[in-house]
């Protein structure tokens, strides 16, 4: 899909606005210059409005202009988005199958009533045409989301459509990991169309569920059945509960974001006058803290790993250990050990005649009645069997066991040293937090009320997160301890179900919606792995051309690589491997630069032949890194089009001249008079497009001072 022109008719600060794009093969960027707050968010989501319908974004906010409201802010506004985009479709050509190109006109429309600071959304309808010379077909309701589907699949429109800032939360320190990785997972599935398959994997579930429920409800049958449902029921919490963490998750980050900017503020009031040597003392306190802490921590590991030894826990079982031998000696001296009986037995039920020649068929009272018994002999020897298994084990561990033979305490001295080293950093540690509590009750005292705001918000922010913190940690050891039990129970079904009567007709068809269900979900598996891989690789070529990293020509070069790893996490490395950690050890430039190169390594193995629209790409770069950025945009996508500020231009105009299609600029005209030199021709806050290059300005676009925001 490659867009030719998008028109906005009351769609929020889109009053009446008309947009049209480069079609240029070899001038494909179109590039639209617009300050902050001059629509380009809201051209995104306007534009995903018109393909795919409200349920694709945020139904909570209204789309209405608020400048077509009366002056009680009521009204009932008539909003609309026409979209003309060309895409390519396969025809049969003379049995021949070619690809034909199309132009397509999409309008959609809905009505909001607005009242009482409320909104109520009616008749939203679309409306497909197919651009002749001849003159538009419409195109009948019941195909219209097939062709929109086949153009650019729903599931990647926020891989198509991108806001700069929001990408960066694949690797923003401030989100939970788990956070980080659902985000980079789904991106992943979406790109692979995984819906299909996990819906088809959870609907054989329920089928192979009910296949269990019918078996004949014989012992195993009835076992069977019982184990299944308590299988599904696990895995029905495993999913909620994941959700439920995964939400808690997002809500933790973003709580920990909003605690960020209070502390910054807290810290930006400190420092006035003498406050400021008291924020520097707080600051290198809690450096301290953290550092003393990560000690301890290593401090806990390490005496952990003693504790963890064989040594150590021969030593402290020897008395009980020489013992046991003997007895475990003495069993298999009398042959006791190993020994089995059940499978000598069950081989016995396979015939129909015992090696002592007695009569064991199934067709004689005699065979019957011999069968019998040793069905209850099986069953009486399995428990004995068990145990004598765990000695037999026991008997091998403890004789193989080269510590029995070395009372060595050399690990005691360890242990003393490290007990020692840990109560050393605990009493720092105390010192330190002490000498901080005292640092923050003498800022308390302060008597300024912005500042007590601002620490009562602080407080009841981090009770928030601690509170979300002992939720998720209490929701993964349930999760954890289900999943056990889950394995658990996955074996006996598995053990079972090879010993279900094989004609029994739903014991069949158990075992092959059970074998299905195995095999797409081991395709699932395969697939999402492999296209990870080439995502990684793809992504790892773009971020270095983007930074300009060649470790081939330079292998002193600080970064050497970037990769997805098969826990959806985006690595960085550097010289001999060392990982690097995206949040802390990249500049903004190179941090964008990943998120990007993530972006479009994902429209590069979706072979999605698409329009790229982002929303500042280029912030917080300069130099070589957002020239090559930008030109790596340009060549890796089929058609561009970005929304850049004044500042994002700065330094990359030629690049512009010599691949942009269309130039042309938006204009809020709410800026003015502190952002604008010239007073616009309309008052209100609707956005006003002018043809203005990124070279030019007019009456109606001019900034002040030169502002480059």
């Amino acid at each position: 899909m490659k867009l030719i022109r998008a028109k906005f008719s009351n769609f929020r600060l889109l009053k009446d606005v008309e947009l049209d794009f480069s079609n240029d093969e070899a001038k494909r960027l179109t590039v639209i210059r617009a300050a902050n707050e001059t629509g380009k968010t809201t051209t995104l989501t306007a534009l995903i409005w018109a393909l795919y319908g409200s349920k694709a974004i945020n139904k909570k906010n209204g789309y209405h202009s608020a400048t077509a409201l009366d002056n009680k802010g009521c009204g009932e506004i008539e909003i609309e988005v026409e979209v003309e985009f060309l895409t390519e479709e396969v025809q049969d050509n003379k049995g021949k199958s070619i690809l034909v190109q199309k132009h397509y006109k999409l309008i959609r429309k809905c009505t909001e009533v607005v009242k009482n600071n409320s909104f109520n959304r009616i008749r939203e309808v679309k409306s497909l045409f197919l651009v002749k010379t001849t003159g538009d077909d419409r195109i009948i309701d019941s195909e219209v989301d097939g062709i929109i589907e086949k153009s650019l699949p729903k599931n990647l429109k926020d891989i198509y459509f991108t806001d700069g800032d929001s990408a960066m939360s694949f690797i923003e320190a401030s989100a939970d990991e788990r956070v980080k990785r659902k985000r980079v997972q789904l991106a992943i599935e979406s790109l692979l169309s995984m819906d299909v398959v996990k819906d088809l994997i959870s609907k054989l579930e329920k089928v192979r569920a009910n296949y269990g429920r019918s078996i004949q409800k014989d012992d195993l049958g009835g076992e069977l059945s019982r184990l299944n449902e308590q299988r599904d029921n696990i895995v029905d919490f495993l999913n909620d509960e994941e959700e439920e963490i995964f939400e808690f998750s997002q809500q933790k980050t973003d709580l920990t974001i909003t605690l960020k900017k209070v502390k910054e503020h807290i810290e930006d009031t400190l420092k006035l006058g003498d406050r400021e040597k008291l924020l520097n003392n707080i600051k290198n306190q809690r450096t301290e803290l953290i550092r003393l802490k990560s000690l301890q921590a290593s401090s806990k590991l390490r005496l952990a790993e003693i504790l963890g030894r064989n040594e150590v826990a021969s030593f402290l079982l020897k008395d009980n250990v020489a013992p046991a031998i003997g007895i475990l000696e003495n069993l298999r001296k009398n042959k006791q050990l190993p020994k089995q009986s059940i499978p000598v037995l069950a081989e016995l039920l396979e015939l129909d005649q015992c090696f002592c020649g007695s009569d064991l068929s199934l067709g004689t009272s005699e065979g019957k009645r011999k069968r019998a018994f040793i069905e209850e002999k099986i069953k009486l020897s399995e428990e004995s069997d068990k145990l004598n298994a765990i000695a037999t084990e026991l008997f091998y561990a403890l004789k193989s066991d080269p510590i029995q033979k070395n009372t060595t305490k050399n690990w005691l001295v360890e242990y003393e040293t490290s007990m020692a080293d840990e109560a050393n950093i605990a009493k720092q540690i105390q010192e330190t937090e002490k000498s901080l509590e005292q640092l923050e009750l003498d800022v308390s005292k302060i008597k300024d009320d912005f500042l007590q705001n601002l620490k009562a918000q602080e407080r009841l922010l981090q009770s928030k997160i601690n509170s979300l913190i002992s939720e998720i940690s209490s929701r993964e050891y349930e999760c954890t301890r289900k999943k056990d039990a889950l394995n658990s129970i996955k074996s006996d079904i598995e053990s079972i179900a090879k010993k279900l009567d094989k004609k029994d007709n739903s014991s069949g068809k158990y075992k092959l919606a059970d074998d299905l269900n195995s095999i797409f979900s081991n395709i699932f598996g395969k697939i999402k792995t492999d296209e990870l891989q080439k995502v990684s690789l793809e992504m790892n070529r773009i971020f270095l051309a983007m930074i300009g990293s060649d470790p081939v020509a330079n292998p002193n070069t600080m970064i050497q690589s970037a990769a997805l790893t098969n826990m959806f996490d985006i690595k960085v490395f550097g010289i001999n491997g060392h990982e690097l950690d995206p949040d802390q050890d990249l500049n903004g430039a190179s941090r964008r630069a990943i998120t990007l190169a993530f972006i479009l390594a994902l429209t590069k193995v979706s072979k999605v032949d698409a329009v790229n629209i982002i929303d500042t790409p280029l912030g917080m770069m300069s130099g070589f890194v957002k020239r090559s950025v930008l030109k790596n945009l340009i060549s890796e996508s089929k058609q561009v089009i970005l929304f850049l500020t004044h500042s994002e231009i700065a330094g990359v105009e030629d690049i512009i001249d010599e691949f942009g299609g269309k130039v042309f600029t938006l204009t809020n005209p709410g800026h003015y008079p502190l952002q604008l030199v010239n007073k616009p021709p309309v008052e209100e806050s609707a956005i006003i497009r002018c043809e203005c290059s990124h070279r030019e300005v007019c009456g109606l676009c001019e900034r002040k001072n030169g502002e480059t925001a």
